[in-house]
């Protein structure tokens, strides 16, 4: 084989894999896709539509999801010859992932597609179901992270201050890091890392770095708290999924300890590929998922610093708003303890409750933001908290 050949065949596997990778993070949510490549009618759609037709002997335009109701579609071989002919064109660069309407394109050939997104990685089948895997987690948490640098230097952050209530920010003076004095804890990186995209397009630490001194400097384990009830299923889920995967991503490259529990009745640990995969269900239980954090935080011996995401009451177990503040009383007794409380609902009925429980804690705030505002908080929050 030709150097040449080979080269090809590499570059039509990435055109490929680049396609299916679009796909799967469609299928996870179409608006993280969107926020890349802005979603517009393309005029190739037409010409797709037309040949797939052409193929099944069927004059004019006919929707992709049409086809299920033929009959030649329905054979196995005549789906298969299809899905080869399409193959072909993602590969050789006719058809690209804006070329389609996506939800019909994954509609016709789901089985097709998912046995090709296991092939390069990106699902896993369990008990017969596939679940995203590591790798599109890794893609996703790169994604979401991007976006958010990208609105961290446009937006106006003061837009978030205006609603908070309660904030209490620690003492603290900004001052040139250096290697011989400081350690890494005291990193504040969010205009390093901002500064660092913009002008490379990587996500990475660059040289320009800057150290946040504090009055204290205990040992800090920062803590992510996802209420995965029944309400929260759709875009606030998927919103609190993309901001947990780009601050995990900021953590690990920081070096920080960062835990992320998903909670409904129960409290969970959330490890790599778990976030990917959650789904809305069950009751809320914001008593168990702070006594979570309180138990870590003796056990580490380390000053909590939270960030609690729900969008209502709680409603588990017995009693749930006085035990929940009891749980938040246990938390406001650790020195320097900080909690933020973020509310993915503008309805006030829940202000009163929400007030109180980060009056349990003196360092405390609590902000309403839409899901998609989410990552951007997140990231600049767990800078301004370090």
């Amino acid at each position: 084989m030709s150097m040449k050949t080979c080269n090809n065949r590499i570059e039509r596997r990435k055109k490929l894999q680049s396609f299916i990778e679009g796909l799967s993070l469609a299928l996870f949510d179409f608006e993280l896709l969107t926020g890349i490549k802005k979603n517009k009618k393309n005029k190739n759609e037409l010409k797709f539509l037309d040949k797939i037709s052409q193929f099944y002997g069927r004059e004019g335009n006919i929707s992709l999801k049409t086809l299920q109701t033929n009959k030649l579609y329905n054979k196995k071989n005549k789906k298969t010859e299809s899905w080869i002919e399409v193959r072909e064109m993602i590969c050789t660069g006719k058809l690209k992932i804006e070329d389609v309407n996506i939800f019909e394109f994954l509609d016709v050939y789901s089985e097709e597609i998912l046995e090709d997104m296991k092939e390069f990685g990106f699902v896993r089948f369990k008990k017969g179901k596939p679940v995203f895997t590591e790798k599109t987690e890794r893609i996703i948490a790169e994604i979401a992270l991007k976006l958010a640098l990208k609105e961290l230097n446009s937006k106006a952050i003061g837009d978030f201050k205006s609603n908070r209530i309660g904030f209490l920010t620690p003492s603290s003076r900004l001052i040139e890091f250096d290697e011989w004095m400081h350690n890494f804890d005291m990193l504040d990186i969010q205009e390093s890392l901002i500064n660092e995209f913009l002008n490379s397009g990587r996500i990475d630490i660059g040289n320009n770095l800057l150290a946040r001194e504090f009055k204290s400097r205990d040992k800090v384990i920062f803590v992510v708290l996802l209420d995965i009830s029944d309400s929260m299923r759709g875009e606030k889920l998927k919103g609190a999924v993309r901001a947990s995967l780009a601050l995990r991503l900021v953590a690990e490259k920081l070096n920080r300890n960062l835990k992320i529990y998903a909670f409904n009745h129960e409290v969970r640990r959330i490890r790599d590929g778990d976030l990917v995969n959650l789904t809305a269900r069950g009751r809320t239980n914001i008593a168990s998922a702070l006594m979570k954090v309180v138990k870590l935080a003796e056990r580490e011996d380390a000053t909590p610093v939270v960030f609690l995401v729900t969008d209502g009451e709680p409603t588990s177990p017995e009693n749930p708003i006085s035990k929940a503040l009891s749980a938040a009383e246990r938390l406001g007794k650790f020195r320097e303890a900080r909690l933020t409380l973020i509310m993915l609902n503008n309805d006030t009925r829940y202000d009163e409750f929400c007030l109180a429980l980060i009056k349990k804690v003196r360092k405390s705030s609590f902000i309403k933001l839409n899901p998609g505002d989410l990552s951007v908080y997140f990231i600049k929050e767990f800078f301004n908290s370090d």
